[in-house]
């Protein structure tokens, strides 16, 4: 055979090998958004329960404007299609709703959750109810449904509140969340083809959030990853009827921008009336209630962990241990940032050894759980951020069971935010809890242990002034 012969023989095989490669390649990327948008049809079909009526005909809230040819960037935003449409949100003619804008950390998210479900009750709304999102301390800017964790179903049973969540209502593809997330992490540099597509969200201001208070990166996520573009509105003049207290008296920042809403009866009287469809709020985490902090009881109280989030818990505890564990103390030994709730001015005259007790202080509290508990035998499992080599050795001596959840794989059985959620429940039902006083996740978990089990959390002694450990 000639050279030349050869040649040709060796171009037509280079195109046979090229036409082959871009069609396995071609295959593989189509199979891969189809696993995903398939795993998305499996969880929508999961929640429909939720929203289910078959009856009532949807609303479409239309796009704000036609879409734009977006330009394609590097990564995972070059996935967008050349001629993305904005995403729908889809509600039931008839409904009305009620949402918010997240807050802060996890704890605080779920505090902002139980504030929204309690208002929803008094305003006879269906509560759209936002996913558990990153802030500032996490290095995702990830969101996972609280439904992953909770049991919503019987939150209605026990309540009577209606619920519904974003990524039910709010239709996304594949190609939108990734633009989403990519906005989400940008910040405050809109990208355009996001900005041609995001619609506009009317968003009453709460509390200040959305006028002289700045919303923070939790509310940004949100925004960013749903591709809403908040336009923020003043709330309608208070009610004649409403009581005004001093703002001081109840736990607000201070007595100033009065005409704000700060307290929750002061917010059902203002929007009792409103025919909007979708009323969304700017804020619920700080809203204050003179009469009680009625949301825990009739709201907060009756999310519970699911099943499948309780027998996680169980797997891992006693595979930690070592045998199948029922009962065990849980410690919660929270570190880190909790220090900066003592060393703030605004936290009052507080020792740091009341946010950061030494661990004898904790041990102490140990053996008095034992007792109450009645063994002696009970595994004492820890939940912990610390990474202080004389705590590790502390908690080593006293042999107690530290989760890791690098070594479970926590995040990636459960979910991204499934590190902090099942410590929660490792807190909340647990025999006996040794909280942190200084931390939001040890007290909430307090609250569900009284009302769940009618058991009283311990907490380490508080710190005489001026105390410091005679080691320091």
């Amino acid at each position: 055979m000639s050279i030349y012969r050869s040649k040709q023989v060796l171009i037509v095989l280079v195109i046979i090998s090229s036409a082959w490669l871009s069609l396995v390649v071609h295959r593989s990327y189509t199979l891969s958004l189809s696993t995903v948008e398939a795993g998305e049809r499996d969880q929508q079909e999961q929640h429909s329960f939720l929203h289910d009526d078959p009856v009532t005909q949807p609303t479409v809230i239309p796009p704000a404007g036609p879409a734009r040819t977006p330009t394609r960037t590097k990564g995972q935003i070059g996935l967008v299609a050349e001629q993305e449409a904005a995403p729908s949100t889809v509600l039931k003619d008839g409904v009305k709703y009620v949402s918010y804008l997240p807050y802060a950390g996890l704890t605080n998210q779920f505090i902002a959750l139980q504030n929204a479900a309690y208002i929803a009750r008094r305003l006879n709304r269906t509560l759209i109810i936002p996913p558990i999102l990153a802030n500032e301390h996490e290095r995702t800017k990830s969101n996972q449904p609280w439904s992953e964790y909770f049991d919503l179903r019987r939150l209605k049973q026990e309540t009577g509140i209606d619920s519904v969540e974003w990524h039910e209502v709010r239709k996304m593809t594949l190609k939108q969340k990734l633009l989403g997330h990519e906005q989400s992490r940008l910040k405050n540099e809109p990208l355009p083809k996001w900005q041609a597509i995001a619609q506009n969200l009317t968003c009453h201001v709460v509390y200040g959030y959305g006028d002289w208070e700045s919303v923070h990166t939790t509310e940004t996520s949100f925004l960013a990853q749903f591709l809403f573009k908040p336009v923020y509105k003043l709330a309608p003049p208070r009610k004649p009827q409403t009581i005004v207290y001093d703002r001081l008296k109840i736990g607000a920042k201070d007595n100033l921008h009065m005409e704000d809403i700060v307290d929750v009866d002061d917010l059902v009287d203002r929007y009792a009336d409103n025919a909007d469809q979708l009323l969304f709020f700017s804020h619920t985490f700080k809203i204050k209630d003179p009469k009680g902090r009625r949301a825990w009881p009739q709201a907060g109280v009756h999310f519970r962990f699911s099943q499948a989030t309780l027998d996680y818990v169980t797997s891992i505890v006693s595979e930690r241990v070592g045998h199948h564990v029922d009962e065990y103390i849980a410690v919660h030994l929270r570190r880190n940032d909790v220090v900066r709730k003592c060393t703030n001015p605004s936290g009052g005259n507080q020792s740091i050894y009341d946010c950061t007790p030494p661990m004898d202080w904790y041990a102490a509290e140990v053996e008095k759980a034992r007792a109450l508990a009645g063994d002696a035998a009970l595994p004492v499992i820890l939940t912990t951020d610390t990474r202080d080599t004389k705590d590790l050795e502390a908690i080593e001596k006293f042999g107690w069971y530290r989760i890791d959840h690098s070594i479970t794989q926590t995040e990636f059985e459960v979910g991204t935010f499934g590190p902090a959620m099942i410590d929660s429940a490792i807190l909340a039902t647990a025999r006996v809890l040794v909280g942190t006083s200084a931390s939001t996740m040890s007290r909430t978990a307090a609250q569900r242990q009284k009302s769940w089990f009618n058991r009283d959390a311990l907490f380490p002694r508080k710190a005489p002034p001026n105390w410091v450990p005679p080691s320091a």
